[in-house]
């Protein structure tokens, strides 16, 4: 009988597959149990999100040039 992931599994094996997560958890909590792994792949994928959320948010304000919209005068037909 052929056995499939669930979705947590799946979830799971995409959280591992950032290079991050994968090293701190093979480094760290080699003896800890899957339930535990999996929650703290979770956490430690989240932390690599804020991470990078963070950077790209401060690249974009250093690189990103606001520039307000000019004021509309009206032509002398108004």
């Amino acid at each position: 009988m052929p056995l499939r992931l669930t979705a947590r599994g799946h979830d799971f094996i995409a959280d591992l597959r950032h290079k991050e997560v994968w090293q701190t958890i093979k480094t760290n909590f080699k003896d800890e149990g899957s339930s535990t792994l999996m929650e703290l792949s979770k956490s430690i994928t989240m932390g690599v999100a804020k991470k990078k959320t963070r950077v790209l948010q401060a690249w974009i304000l250093s690189n990103v040039h606001f520039h307000p919209p000019k004021t509309f005068i009206c032509p002398a037909q108004c």
